[in-house]
């Protein structure tokens, strides 16, 4: 255990100078844009932007749907393209990052198929990837992000991950990363040949309506603790790919079952800035913190968030300056 931990402090002394990635999740535009939709982004001093193409399956089938018609504006080739350009315009890096859409199913992480249609469904996402792989690098993206939340997959298909990554890095020269749920982050079998530890941080803090900062504080802080043993145990620095709370009562519990209550739901605006403080006071300034990536950001900024906004986004909303005092410590 002492040689891994003079090992992983050499490897923070290396990345000790690099700024933390202060990022956000964009949502892809739906129609072309002909303004600079990513700049708002700066507010908060964001210094990352991730892209999230969405990938379409449906239920019980193998096939990898994108690119044919369904897909956002932003979301296609040309939109990633035009993202990119306006980020690194902005000073900013970029992270493509492709989500799942599983039609009468929901998440990718359940996905189940018999041994000969795991097959197929891994020859079907190796040949997608491996083209946002190609995308990424000829667009010079800073890093792949190479899967999201495929839970089952990773689970019981571990050697298809570990075979596919080297085939990434031949033809992308960029960063690494795997977005693994909150809990689902210690059984990445493949971390050693990624660059970063991904972990979509919605880790459940109280179920309270409306928790005090210092409940939240504390939460977190048992979570940091066995975060960082982790991060210290694979020698790697931790990215949280994502990160939000709802602005609504309870909105820093169980995240999963309030991303599908109606935006109609009574706002509360002082969770969402005291879970996101609890968050950035407990981990931001951690040796074994790359950052975040807030979920989300809206591209229509005139119109998104604002105080009667009971979703994710902290835009034009309080927890707005807190993301941007954090942030601007970089």
């Amino acid at each position: 255990m002492k040689y891994k931990l003079i090992i992983y402090f050499l490897l923070l002394s290396v990345t000790a100078f690099s700024q933390k990635m202060g990022g956000v999740n964009l949502e892809s535009p739906r129609h072309k844009v002909f303004t600079d939709y990513v700049r708002p982004t700066k507010r908060i001093a964001a210094n990352w932007v991730a892209i999230i193409p969405f990938v379409f399956m449906k239920s019980h089938q193998t096939e990898i749907e994108y690119n044919q018609g369904r897909n956002w504006w932003g979301s296609t080739p040309e939109g990633i393209a035009n993202t990119t350009k306006l980020a690194k315009s902005n000073g900013q890096k970029t992270l493509l990052k492709p989500h799942f859409w599983v039609d009468n199913r929901g998440w990718a992480g359940d996905l189940s198929f018999s041994k000969k249609k795991w097959k197929t469904w891994e020859e079907n996402y190796t040949t997608f990837i491996l083209k946002m792989a190609q995308m990424a690098d000829s667009l010079q993206i800073d890093m792949l992000c190479i899967g999201v939340e495929l839970k089952s997959s990773v689970t019981f298909r571990p050697k298809f991950w570990k075979t596919l990554i080297p085939k990434i890095r031949a033809v992308y020269r960029g960063k690494l990363t795997y977005s693994s749920n909150w809990d689902n982050y210690r059984n990445i079998p493949f971390w050693a040949l990624l660059d970063y530890i991904g972990i979509d941080a919605y880790f459940p803090l109280s179920t309270q309506a409306n928790p005090s900062k210092a409940l939240l504080l504390k939460k977190w802080k048992k979570w940091k603790k066995t975060i960082a043993k982790y991060a210290v145990s694979k020698n790697k620095q931790i990215v949280f790919t994502e990160i939000g709370y709802r602005s609504i009562d309870k909105g820093a519990g169980n995240q999963w079952e309030t991303e599908n209550l109606s935006d109609k739901v009574s706002v509360n605006l002082p969770i969402q800035e005291n879970a996101f403080e609890a968050f950035f006071e407990t981990c931001w300034n951690q040796p074994w913190f790359a950052g975040s990536f807030i979920w989300e950001w809206h591209p229509y900024d005139d119109t998104a968030g604002g105080k009667d906004h009971s979703n994710f986004t902290p835009q034009h909303k309080p927890a707005e300056q807190v993301i941007q005092k954090w942030y601007s410590k970089k």
